[in-house]
This record gives structure tokens, C-alpha cells and sequence, in this order.
């Protein structure tokens, strides 16, 4: 709420807030994929789309965990939005083996 002398002159949503960091969604797919699926994680079975700011990764990766290291590296670039992961894995490093320590 925006409130001028304790009488109400407008109301800021949470997109008039984001809508200072937009990005463009074709610049903000190429700096998705330049810095963080291809640079920082060498991953080319990565495809990155973008919707209004919202980030869909599709394809695959070796493991498990680095779904989760990207998608939080994803989140971390301006402009992002919100992820949308639809990606595989081929081994799930994250479960414990019962009975192996």
C-alpha cells in the first residue's frame, strides 16, 4: 500500500516490484544458457526456454544433484522469475545405498 498523510494513494503488487528487474525473454534465455547451463555447468542436453520470465530447463544430466545445483544457479540470474524443471537424470546420487556407510 502506498499511503500519502495516512490517506491511501495506491497499492504496489509484488509484479509492479519485479517488473524493475525485467529482462527481455530472449536476452534473459541467453544469459540463462551462456552463464549457467553451458558455462558454469557444461551441461548441452540442457534446452532453456522463457515465458514472461519464467525458465524452463528440458533434457537431462548425469545426476541427480546437478538438477539441483542448476536449478538453484538459474534462480540466481536477474530477471528470473520462477524455474520450471522438467529435466532427467540418469543416476540419483542423492539416495543413500541401505546398509553401505
Amino acid at each position: 500500500m502506498v499511503v500519502d498523510g495516512g490517506r491511501l494513494v495506491g497499492i504496489l503488487s509484488r509484479l509492479d516490484l519485479l517488473s524493475l528487474y525485467s529482462v527481455h525473454d530472449d536476452q534473459l534465455g541467453e544469459t540463462v544458457l551462456q552463464e549457467a547451463v553451458r558455462g558454469e555447468f557444461g551441461l548441452p542436453e540442457v534446452e532453456v526456454s522463457v515465458c514472461e520470465g519464467v525458465i524452463t530447463l528440458e533434457g537431462g544430466t548425469a545426476r541427480r544433484s546437478d538438477i539441483l545445483r542448476l536449478v538453484h544457479a538459474v534462480r540466481r540470474v536477474e530477471g528470473v522469475v520462477r524455474v520450471r524443471c522438467l529435466l532427467d537424470y540418469d543416476v540419483d546420487d542423492l539416495v543413500l545405498m541401505s546398509g553401505k556407510r
